[in-house]
């Protein structure tokens, strides 16, 4: 059975009190974007990591951090009718992020990540996005710009990966603002 309005809102609801009430350590960061997408597409997300990253050895990679963002993304489409301008979009992804060295004397890595999501509505702006599941998909750039604060710039991408008829995607170009918890 899928969210309804009033239930994905009130979810949300939920998922914001627990994060509150969570203790101080349960999370090791918190992003703050800012997207825009095609046509008038734009949107905010907030994303939190619930645990430290990881660093692993993985073969081709080499050294690569892993971490996981639970994140919610509201969504606007100017333009389009009341009902179908506004979206939210609540995703885990799963991220690996690449050190690439020094660009300009700052820390930088190259972050990917292929998570799932879903849509409060399946209708949005002019699309119909064939259902509520959605891919999230990201590839960005992360530069380290203090010990605490971070700054990535990245290109998202969001799907049902042909699992329906309908799959028209929604690709965004995102600034994002993180630090530490």
């Amino acid at each position: 059975m899928w969210l309804t309005r009033h239930k994905f809102l009130l979810v949300t609801l939920s998922l914001l009190i627990a994060l509150y009430h969570a203790p101080v350590n349960a999370f090791n960061q918190m992003s703050v974007d800012v997207l825009k997408g095609e046509g008038e597409i734009a949107g905010a997300r907030i994303g939190v990591a619930p645990w430290s990253p990881g660093d692993y050895h993985l073969p081709l990679l080499g050294k690569v951090v892993v971490t996981t963002e639970f994140s919610l993304t509201q969504l606007e489409a100017s333009g389009a009718a009341p009902d179908l301008n506004g979206n939210a979009v609540f995703a885990i992804t799963p991220v690996l992020r690449k050190p690439l060295g020094r660009l300009f004397s700052i820390p930088t890595e190259i972050e990917f990540g292929i998570g799932v999501g879903l849509l409060e509505n399946r209708h949005f702006g002019q699309k119909d996005m064939g259902s509520k599941f959605q891919f999230e998909d990201r590839l960005g750039l992360r530069m380290q710009l203090t010990e605490g604060l971070a700054v990535s710039l990245r290109y998202m991408h969001y799907s049902n990966g042909g699992i329906t008829e309908s799959n028209p995607g929604l690709d965004f170009i995102n600034v994002s603002f993180i630090y530490p918890l």
